[in-house]
């Protein structure tokens, strides 16, 4: 028998005025072909890896993430405990810097007519795969095409129904971004309930 896998997954809206499938697919495609570096937080850095498209027009693909170090960064030599340096005390460094520890790899499916973005979370938390897509896709060459993108972290019905259940909640503050007219009827039959 098959060892089971099990996926934590994420869910991305990313807006654009005006939008259609194809311009979203258009600003996917050309954010990848960018191929930037972008810091997500902190030493963690992300970038494209690949990205493809099925017959129905759906997109997939992969981003690392991975862990930004100085090469020109003194390193600790924990057996000797001391600095690795040379005889002036400069740091010997240790890596190339195209060579990046700590890599993360993070599939995802983009689907252009909803405009959301459903990811493996294992690799990056929802919140963190937001600040990596708003510095992505708003960077400043796909701006002038594409204008200001933004990004929210999607909620499911489930995880707010379980957030209201919490006995000791005293105060409970709701932002609704106002979605796109395309899901407006979704958005409209959550309010509702």
């Amino acid at each position: 028998m098959g060892q089971e896998k099990i996926m934590k997954m994420g869910i991305i809206n990313i807006k654009t005025h005006p939008h259609s499938p194809e311009k979203y697919r258009s600003l996917i495609t050309d954010a990848f072909n960018l191929g930037r570096l972008v810091k997500i937080r902190g030493d963690d850095w992300g970038t494209t890896h690949y990205l493809n498209e099925t017959a129905d027009g759906e997109m997939y693909g992969e981003i690392y993430r991975f862990l930004q170090i100085d090469p020109k960064a003194e390193w600790l030599d924990l057996r000797r405990r001391k600095p690795i340096v040379d005889a002036e005390g400069n740091p010997i460094p240790q890596v190339a810097d195209d060579l990046k520890p700590n890599t993360r790899r993070i599939l995802f499916v983009f689907e252009p007519n909803s405009h959301r973005l459903f990811f493996d979370a294992k690799g990056i938390t929802p919140n963190l795969m937001k600040q990596y897509l708003e510095k992505m896709l708003n960077d400043r060459t796909l701006q002038r095409t594409y204008g200001e993108v933004y990004v929210e972290v999607e909620a499911s019905q489930e995880a707010i129904e379980k957030i209201i259940k919490i006995p000791t909640l005293t105060r409970l503050e709701i932002v609704i971004s106002r979605p796109n007219d395309d899901v407006y009827d979704q958005a409209q039959r959550f309010l509702d309930k």
